[in-house]
């Protein structure tokens, strides 16, 4: 006997859109979007602590919310099915909705996770399943009865009928090894996602890095034992190795590059230390290099949470935070504000990605040895992408024009600048040193940050400005026309964009009232807090922090 299922779709202002993709980017009724991810899990956070877990994620930045969905949560008797409070799968995605960000949905059936079983149920453990994850009549009858419970959750949620999920993943991290048993079992899974309506588009998120510059696909290099489908995306799990992404692109050229698990941490195990790694900066780097290599990125965990009870997997302690951007108890992390500055670009700037090439000529730009420097080029014009692992913190650049300009690196030695790039209507950056961060239409307003106490460069239109990039300041310069905000790589972190209003200062900036108010977190050490006004000017506030001092039981 099976309990009801809560499958009320909350309209959250969504239409129904196609969804496709090629070698580009996905596209939403033809028009290109660029994904900026973040993995945070419904089932290590309790429901009524949902909208604050996907807001601190929404305010880095990030645009779509990956999950995992684990069959042991929701089937821990079999054939009794659970789908209420902390447990309310519907409920989690359309709030993703509401808040206006995407969904993508990795049902598993296994689906790892440092989870109890992968999310296998125990129950199954005691039936005569002779091999799991494969074409077994056993497992495959128990999978199918989850699945149509699950899969009409998912299908109903579909950007194709007016919800937030846009992309669905068949299985996790396959192995190699592979037989007509376990081909056939995810080529079912494929039949079983369409039965159920599923028809955004299905990641197989299978491949890994093998060395610095190729990838191997289910877990081996033997071209016998990988699997390709041309009903499947293959997408990519790593850190920090950026470079076999472009082997991927070789096999599977038709097909957008999407990192499904660019990982932030690594599981906390019993009685181990808690690695920092990958190091913020590090991370924040490869961010950059993944979208100069056209990949869209997935932060592997972005919050965390906690293992409930004992759901964690074998010797998994309880907390799920490692080093995150977001730790415990919601606790933002140096991490967090390190990577705010791409992932604001990614959003800002997301269709002139989605849209862009690598140029093989680099644009002819003449640069020093051992920096890594691609050009991407889109309707609007060109970027260019700069980073260095060395100690490098000044690369003197010639421009195809002739043009003679110096970049300053600041912590993460990454930067991204504009070269000849339609930032609005008629309104083109021919060059700047300066790194990309947001815009606004309304305002005519472009945000650029460089490294403190080094000089700014940027011309628009054929006129060219220079200032000096002051430590925590927000500068304005208006150049033809347009408002030009210049600040530091401290305040570009704490850059705060909800709708038109742009704050930067704050610690974080939460929900905004009826009145349009925000609510702005403050501490001692948060420097001053300066908005844009109406004309896109900047505004300083001060605020005299007062600690808060709570007197514990005796």
């Amino acid at each position: 006997m099976g309990v009801n299922i809560p499958n009320k779709l909350i309209d959250g202002g969504w239409n129904n859109m196609n969804i496709t993709y090629d070698a580009k980017s996905f596209l939403l009724d033809n028009k290109r979007i660029w994904i900026v991810a973040g993995e945070v899990h419904y089932f290590r956070h309790p429901a009524d602590e949902w909208r604050q877990v996907l807001l601190r994620a929404k305010r880095a930045g990030l645009n779509a919310i990956s999950t995992y969905v684990p069959w042991n949560f929701h089937e821990t008797r079999e054939g009794i099915f659970d789908f209420y409070g902390d447990k309310d799968l519907a409920r989690y995605i359309d709030l993703i909705g509401e808040m206006g960000m995407y969904a993508i949905l990795r049902p598993g059936p296994y689906i790892c996770s440092e989870w109890d079983g992968g999310g296998i149920p125990a129950w199954l453990c005691a039936k005569p399943v002779r091999r799991f994850r494969e074409d077994d009549p056993v497992y495959m009858d128990a999978v199918e009865r989850w699945f149509d419970k699950l899969l009409p959750i998912i299908s109903a949620r579909q950007v194709t009928r007016g919800g937030p999920v846009i992309l669905i993943q068949n299985e996790n991290e396959y192995p190699g090894g592979w037989d007509e048993s376990m081909r056939r079992y995810i080529k079912k899974i494929n039949t079983i996602f369409k039965r159920h309506g599923i028809d955004v588009p299905i990641l197989a998120c299978n491949v890994h890095r093998a060395t610095k510059t190729e990838v191997q696909i289910n877990c081996t290099m033997d071209e016998r034992d990988q699997f390709f489908d041309p009903d499947m995306i293959l997408t990519y799990n790593s850190h920090v190795d950026v470079e076999p992404v472009y082997h991927l692109k070789s096999k599977q050229p038709n097909a957008p590059l999407f990192v499904t698990e660019f990982w932030c941490g690594q599981p906390v195990y019993w009685g181990k230390r808690i690695d920092y790694w990958p190091h913020h900066l590090d991370q924040a780097r490869a961010a950059y290099e993944y979208a100069s290599a056209g990949a869209q990125v997935c932060y592997y965990m972005f919050e965390g949470g906690t293992n409930f009870g004992f759901w964690g997997g074998n010797n998994i302690a309880t907390s799920y935070a490692s080093s995150y951007p977001v730790g415990e108890g919601g606790k933002l992390t140096e991490k967090y504000y390190v990577l705010r500055p791409f992932n604001l670009f990614s959003n800002y700037f997301g269709e002139y990605l989605a849209d862009s090439v690598e140029r093989t000529d680099k644009a002819n730009i003449q640069y020093p040895d051992g920096i890594r420097l691609i050009v991407r080029e889109c309707s609007k014009g060109s970027m260019a992408f700069i980073s260095t692992a060395d100690k490098r913190k000044e690369i003197p650049l010639t421009l195809a024009s002739g043009k003679s300009v110096k970049v300053f690196l600041g912590e993460v030695a990454a930067t991204v600048i504009p070269i000849g790039l339609e930032v609005f209507d008629n309104v083109i950056v021919d060059h700047s040193n300066l790194t990309l961060l947001a815009r606004n239409e309304a305002k005519k307003v472009i945000i650029l940050f460089g490294v403190a106490g080094t000089e700014g460069v940027i011309s628009i239109n054929g006129k060219e400005e220079s200032l000096l990039v002051c430590r925590r300041k927000v500068l304005h310069k208006q150049i033809d026309g347009v408002n030009v905000i210049i600040t530091d790589e401290e305040m570009a972190r704490r850059c705060w964009i909800v709708d038109d209003s742009i704050v930067f200062g704050p610690d974080f900036v939460g929900e905004m009232d009826c009145n349009g108010s925000l609510e702005l977190k403050i501490s001692d050490g948060t420097p001053e807090v300066v908005y844009l006004d109406a004309q896109g000017h900047p505004v300083c506030c001060h605020f005299s922090y007062k600690e808060k001092i709570f007197k514990t039981p005796e």
